[in-house]
């Protein structure tokens, strides 16, 4: 499975699906223009932390808030696939932190239960 950060517009990204265009997420997301909207874009600090210092404690909390956020997020499968080629390195993505992607980058999205 290649990892290797992808284009979004212009350079390498490592730009979180909360923080792109509608036309830059649909790119990201490999073109499906029918991609739902990510629940990130309801709450951008949430996802990529302050742009405060926070202590252990309040990143924790904050990070399992997007987990579950994640969790129930209808692209979530999407920012999956996204978030393996884009490498991040910081924030959730797909209900995992940056560190836990390059740890395990094959359990990106396991949580998502697909409904038919």
């Amino acid at each position: 499975m290649a990892t290797d950060p992808i284009s979004v517009t212009t350079g390498r990204a490592k730009i979180h699906p909360s923080l792109l265009s509608p036309n830059q997420r649909r790119k990201a997301f490999r073109g499906r223009g029918g991609a739902p909207e990510a629940d990130c874009l309801l709450d951008l600090d949430l996802h990529n932390g302050p742009a405060h210092a926070e202590s252990a404690e309040e990143r924790a909390a904050r990070e399992s808030v997007a987990r579950d956020v994640c969790d129930s997020c209808p692209s979530l499968k999407l920012c999956a696939d996204y978030a393996r080629r884009a490498c991040p390195d910081s924030g959730v993505w797909a209900g995992m932190t940056a560190r836990e992607i390059v740890a395990s980058p094959d359990q990106l999205g396991t949580g998502w239960a697909e409904v038919a």
